[in-house]
């Protein structure tokens, strides 16, 4: 008796690595690019080579709870850095969002409230930085005072 097991991976993101590989929920590359499955995905960017992937496969799977439905549509680049960590670039705007290497979670809520509340007002940013325990930085692309050119919002406890 011959028993065959298929799985079928499923793409969740990009990563960048010398080529595109497509990468499972489990944070494991598995493919190169291909037409039939098409591109639209979050990149991680990071590894120069494939020889590289293995050094960033833990700070890859942390990363991976950062795409979910809320950022699907926000979220273009998911940097990875060994000495800085994450770094998100949101779509349109390329907009660069600091996260570090703790956290992510909380850091990505956080993320999510800011920039929710900057779109809404119209407020240009060079970058949100969200590495600080309680509060996200916000660097003014073009200031709107001239004596102001950073924002800083702090998180409230809230219970």
């Amino acid at each position: 008796t011959l028993s065959i097991t298929i799985m079928e991976r499923r793409p969740v993101a990009l990563l960048k690595a010398g080529k595109l590989y497509y990468v499972d929920k489990n944070g494991t590359p598995f493919d190169t690019i291909n037409k039939d499955v098409g591109c639209d995905f979050p990149v991680f960017t990071g590894p120069t080579d494939s020889t590289s992937i293995k050094a960033f496969m833990p700070l890859l799977r942390r990363s991976l709870s950062l795409i979910n439905k809320d950022t699907n549509q926000i979220i273009s680049e998911i940097n990875l850095n060994l000495s800085n960590g994450v770094t998100l670039v949101t779509l349109p705007e390329t907009l660069p969002v600091r996260l570090g290497k703790k956290d992510l979670n909380k850091r990505l809520h956080r993320f999510l409230k800011t920039y929710r509340f900057i779109r809404r007002r119209g407020i240009q940013a060079k970058y949100l930085d969200c590495r600080y325990p309680d509060r996200v930085v916000l660097k003014y692309a073009k200031p709107p005072h001239a004596h102001h050119s950073s924002l800083e919002v702090r998180s409230e406890k809230t219970g």
